[in-house]
């Protein structure tokens, strides 16, 4: 899969970031680069909020006319995601990249899987890199618990 790299200021908060967007073909890559959108762009953490709110006013809208929104504490939201990136692990299999550090693996920060053509097929790598932050945690805390074990023995 193509792959563009955006370096920039957010439009949102002014920091610098680096985000990267991956694509189904070179040529839709390049369309992307060109166009208003790879020059419009945000870093990660304030698209995740504006998604955020967008999500919340959406269900405003959708209960507007039922009733009283019920709202969602950041913790309830917070653990749907974990719970969701815990399925992800689990139906595509990620694992931890390891990396060699002075002959001994660790891991590199970032994570795998080999079912790329089925996460493809299901149509959720945007949700794959969305949380992705929520993925490593549950992998770094698996690793960190299997460590512990071999260090007990």
């Amino acid at each position: 899969m193509p792959k563009v790299v955006v370096t920039g200021i957010c439009n949102a908060c002014g920091k610098p970031f680096e985000r990267k967007f991956y694509f189904e073909s070179k040529e839709a890559a390049l369309a992307w680069e060109n166009s208003d959108s790879a020059k419009n762009q945000i870093c990660e953490e304030c698209d995740e909020e504006r998604k955020n709110k967008r999500a919340a006013e959406h269900r405003i809208q959708m209960t507007a006319n039922g009733g009283e929104p019920v709202e969602e504490t950041a913790e309830s939201n917070e653990e749907a995601k974990m719970n969701r990136a815990k399925e992800l692990v689990e139906k595509y299999n990620f694992q931890l990249k390891m990396k060699e550090e002075n002959e001994t693996l660790v891991p590199s920060g970032n994570i795998y899987t080999v079912s790329v053509k089925q996460v493809t097929k299901d149509g959720t790598l945007d949700e794959i890199k969305s949380l992705k932050p929520e993925m490593l945690k549950i992998l770094m805390d698996r690793y960190n618990q299997r460590q512990q074990q071999v260090y007990q023995c």
